[in-house]
């Protein structure tokens, strides 16, 4: 990657990171993640109208589709409080991506969304859960529905034809 990255914050939910965020203009060519594994449904995928992100903790893998030049990125997020740090006290730092027209935002869990949409989508991104520092402690072993069987079920049931659904 030809630029210096400059990690500027992170966000952390009862000691976990959530979002590790760092500097992206919607001016800049290029993004890091279009040169990481992160980019090949974007590479191998034919252009993308509607791209569901299921908890994506920053706005990284936004700014991802954004550059890609996804129409339409809707974020799958329950904690409010995560989008709306992210959407305005990071704002300076992520050239307020948040604020696009092209971004949706979605306060529900996966099993609500998949539920409730009426939608289909070209690409599904399911963020992986993260353990700072290890993963002991109360919240170690937490249900993560939209990493069950039935989630991947309904997940395939609102792909377009051609659709991608990855895990990152």
């Amino acid at each position: 990657f030809p630029v210096t990255i400059n990690a500027h914050s992170a966000v952390f939910v009862n000691g976990n990171i959530v979002a590790n965020n760092s500097f992206f203009s919607k001016n800049d060519p290029s993004h890091i993640f279009q040169y990481s594994t992160k980019n090949i449904p974007f590479v191998m995928g034919n252009r993308f109208n509607r791209t569901a992100l299921m908890y994506p903790g920053s706005y990284a893998k936004v700014a991802l589709a954004y550059k890609n030049n996804a129409e339409t990125i809707e974020i799958i997020e329950p904690n409010v409080s995560l989008f709306y740090i992210n959407k305005n006290h990071f704002a300076n730092i992520n050239d307020s991506l948040l604020h696009s027209e092209r971004v949706k935002f979605h306060n529900k869990s996966a099993r609500s969304f998949l539920a409730s949409t009426p939608h289909k989508y070209n690409l599904i991104y399911v963020n992986m859960p993260d353990a700072f520092g290890g993963s002991s402690g109360l919240f170690a072993h937490k249900p993560q529905y939209h990493l069950t069987i039935e989630a991947f079920q309904n997940m395939w049931y609102i792909l377009d034809d051609d659709g991608f659904e990855t895990l990152s």
